[in-house]
């Protein structure tokens, strides 16, 4: 199994890595880079990977150098994220107007029993 495959299977199973995670330990992308351990030039060589397999659009990766974080989430359309928050919003209505009939059909019941 090549490193190239090794490293599909990692990313396929997670989302996030920190740098640690993609250089060193279970699960990592370079097994053979642990006597490094986490030394720059084992993030510049993972980095590099990394980058090599984004350019040949073997995967989709952001990475954040400051947060030692890489995302490998493709970005959403913003249509898309409009549509899902829209979805939500009317969700979040239908649990509001269904929760004011309780409260109103609960009053009412209240008010009946004291009246008998």
């Amino acid at each position: 199994m090549n490193d190239c495959h090794k490293s599909r299977l990692i990313i396929d199973s997670k989302r996030r890595l920190r740098a640690p995670q993609i250089e060193m330990g279970e699960g990592s992308l370079f097994p053979d880079s642990a006597s490094h351990w986490f030394s720059s030039s084992a993030v510049q060589e993972a980095e590099k990977h990394l980058s090599d397999m984004v350019v040949s659009k073997s995967l989709v990766a952001k990475i954040d150098r400051p947060m030692g974080v890489v995302c490998f989430q493709t970005a959403k359309d913003s249509n898309d994220i409009l549509n899902s928050w829209s979805m939500n919003l009317e969700k979040l209505l239908d649990l509001v107007e269904k929760s004011c009939h309780q409260i109103h059909k609960e009053t009412m019941v209240h008010k009946a029993a004291l009246k008998v």
